[in-house]
Formats: C-alpha cells, structure tokens, sequence
C-alpha cells in the first residue's frame, strides 16, 4: 500500500492523504544471446574455437558467417540481421556486408540455414580493397602498412516477437548500391 500527500496553495495548512495504487509490477525481458561464429567450410559442421582467435585465413578464400540466436526465451522469437561490417582498426577499412538485409553484391551472400528463425548463414568471398589489383591507390597505401591485417566482422541484429507484430528485414534493392566504404574512412 502506498500514501501520498497533497496540498493546495487555496487552502494554506491543509494536508490530504490518499492510497495510490502501485503500478503494475514488470517482468524484465529476459536476456537474449546472439552467437556470431565463423564455420571452417560452406557445411556449416564445424566452427574455429575461440581459443583460436584471431584466426589466419587465406585472403582468396571465402569466409562462412553464422548468427544464431541461442536459447530463445519465447517460441514466437526471431533473429533479425539488420548490418554487418568488416573492419579493421589500422589503417581503418571497412566493408558493409550486408545492409538492410541487402548482401553487397561479388562481396556477400546470404545462404539457407536449417532454422531461418533462430539462424542466419552467410559467405564473405572477398575483402575488395585488401584483394590484389585493387583500383584505389590510397586503399593499397594504406594495406601496405599491415602485411596480415586483423579483420574484425560486427553485425547489428534484433531479436523480435511475431506476436507483437512485423517481424521483417526487406531487402527493398536486392543488393547493396555501389559505395567504396574504405574509401569513406
């Protein structure tokens, strides 16, 4: 039970309590887990170990990325995958991988996954400024200042009810348009 106390400045000296009703008492959401994981082959099978971490990899092999979302606390729940970036932190390159669920076209591919709901699957073949013959000479100035550079991938992702309404990413272009994000650093 709660009390509150009011006055008025019409009557000076005159106090009155009342019972306020408590509100509602909110369960927090529970805690979701979002894993981002890189699988050894397209079979999705097997995954590097984080104890192994960072990972050396061949620059003109592809790269197998899965989100998955762990343990949903709801039955309705879904992973939606909004981004994802690669990047490195010298000499500071990006690569937008996918953008409003639209992959970057000869970069990324979105691939199928046993669950579509909880599981999201996609091949990286190429970091375009890191491969050779790459047309922008400061991107490869640059690159010249690390022989193995560290690529680090970030992907921004929603965890959202059906029950509570549209649960949807639309890739509206089918790919991402044209733009040299290593360029724009």
């Amino acid at each position: 039970m709660t009390v509150g106390c009011s006055s008025s400045p019409y009557t000076p000296g005159e106090v009155r309590f009342h019972l306020v009703d408590e509100p509602p008492v909110q369960t927090p959401p529970a805690p979701v887990t979002v894993l981002l994981r890189l699988a050894t082959d397209e079979s999705f099978t097997s995954f590097h170990p984080e104890a192994r971490l960072p990972l050396s990899l061949v620059l003109s092999k592809p790269v197998y990325a899965e989100l998955s979302l762990l343990d949903p606390s709801k039955p309705g729940m879904l992973l939606l995958v909004h981004s994802c970036l690669a990047y490195t932190l010298a000499p500071y390159l990006s690569w937008m991988l996918l953008y409003d669920g639209c992959p970057k076209q000869g970069i990324s591919q979105l691939l199928p996954s046993p669950d579509s709901r909880h599981i999201k699957r996609m091949k990286i073949t190429v970091f375009p400024s890191v491969a050779t013959g790459s047309s922008s000479h400061s991107a490869q100035r640059r690159l010249a200042l690390l022989e193995d550079p560290e690529v680090y991938f970030l992907c921004t992702t929603e965890v959202c009810s059906a029950a509570s309404g549209d649960c949807s990413v639309s890739c509206k272009t089918g790919t991402i348009r044209e733009f040299d994000f290593a360029e724009s650093v």
